[in-house]
């Protein structure tokens, strides 16, 4: 008979939480080719509360353009970070020290993308999206960060 092993949340929520609090960034997008189609700046804030997750992601572009996305999720009872909001939908996980997500941009067509979250160093992390459209690779975008700020922001 198969045994059904229970998740160790705490162990769950300590991993999520090495990586709350404020995070400066680089974002290089590549086609599926691997040409850099994109460069950009980000300002991460990120904050569990109980089983709640909050995100606040700002983008700049050296031309002055920015986009700001917040969203929530929830951890489910078996550790899982689930979100659907009005822009993504999908889930994170831990994986030994790092956070997997599979997520899709509700945009009306296929998508799957996946990404990889590994902390270095206390307060140096990396990150890396595989992305695809249509069944088909569409790229992929990798993330410099450090930490500014380890205090958890609070939201309004």
């Amino acid at each position: 008979m198969n045994e059904v092993k229970t998740p160790d949340l705490q162990e769950i929520y300590d991993l999520f939480d090495a990586h709350c609090g404020t995070w400066e960034g680089t974002y290089t997008r590549t086609d599926a080719a691997g040409n850099v189609v994109d460069s950009h700046k980000s300002d991460l804030e990120l904050q569990r509360v109980g089983n709640k997750w909050r995100q606040k992601n700002v983008y700049t572009w050296p031309d002055g353009r920015s986009q700001t996305f917040e969203f929530e999720g929830r951890f489910n009872p078996e550790g899982e970070l689930e979100f659907n909001t009005e822009r993504l939908i999908g889930k994170a996980w831990k994986s030994r020290d790092t956070i997997l997500l599979q997520w899709e941009y509700q945009i009306g067509i296929s998508n799957r993308n996946f990404e990889q979250i590994n902390l270095l160093t206390p307060g140096v992390r990396m990150r890396s999206w595989q992305l695809s459209i249509e069944g088909k690779p569409d790229g992929h975008v990798l993330i410099s960060e450090k930490q500014t700020n380890k205090n958890c922001p609070s939201f309004a």
